[in-house]
């Protein structure tokens, strides 16, 4: 099997990728295709309905939704889909996608079943100690907070946090001043101090933020990695956004 990451490193997310030249050679060519679908992949739909063999990796999986949260909506865009898709970002989420995956391709590449639970024992062994950092580091506290991006509701509520408030917006997008405005008179009236913003937020709007009395966690979307990140990586993520989110409580 060769398995072929068809995004590469960008800040803006994947919602709005247009795949390259090359991109789409790989997926005509593909026997099977991995999305995770609810609306991550912008260009998921023009191929799940294919004759291609797709697998939805969060198909059947719980997730979060955009209309569980007092939203502030500056993306422009209708919600197409309520779903929060961005379920990796944390440990058990990523374990559950694993184990999803592990059955999928169990199904569809029935050969080699057994590597894949093989490859899945593997990797029950790394979540092991991000799930036991994760236990270590929830808290019991009230803590609330603000997400900047819907992604961050998942790691913050898997500490403890509450998500008092989401401003929805795409990864990289810049607010305006009067957007910002907006943001911070919805952050006072909700007595929220904390606002959660992926590390490739504009710099000015981080600033405009501290400069309102409000601390700013950057944390990692996982939006600039390439095809040599390796599941090492994924970890380190995981757990430098849990370190982030524990320190900022104190």
């Amino acid at each position: 099997m060769h398995l072929h990451m068809l995004t590469q490193p960008q800040d803006s997310g994947y919602t709005a990728y247009t795949l390259s030249d090359w991109e789409t050679a790989l997926i005509n060519n593909a026997d099977a295709l991995i999305f995770f679908g609810y609306g991550f992949e912008a260009f998921a739909q023009a191929y799940s309905a294919s004759d291609k063999a797709a697998i939805n990796a969060l198909s059947g999986l719980e997730l979060k939704h955009i209309d569980d949260y007092e939203t502030i909506d500056f993306t422009g865009e209708e919600a197409t889909q309520a779903a929060i898709p961005w379920l990796y970002m944390t440990t058990s989420g990523g374990l559950t996608i694993c184990e999803s995956l592990c059955i999928y391709m169990s199904v569809l590449d029935e050969v080699y079943t057994q590597t894949y639970y093989d490859n899945l024992d593997a990797a029950y062994a790394m979540f092991d100690q991000a799930l036991g950092m994760a236990e270590e580091f929830r808290t019991d506290k009230k803590v609330r907070v603000a997400a900047a991006h819907e992604a961050f509701v998942y790691p913050a509520e898997e500490l403890g946090f509450e998500v008092s408030l989401l401003i929805r917006r795409r990864a990289g997008q810049t607010l305006s001043e009067e957007e910002i405005s907006e943001c911070i008179k919805a952050l006072k009236d909700a007595d929220i101090n904390t606002i959660l913003i992926e590390k490739q937020a504009d710099a000015d709007n981080i600033k405009n933020f501290e400069q309102a009395g409000f601390s700013v966690v950057k944390l990692d979307l996982m939006l600039d990695c390439d095809t040599s990140f390796a599941s090492d990586g994924y970890f380190d993520m995981l757990k430098a956004n849990m370190k982030k989110l524990y320190e900022c409580r104190e």
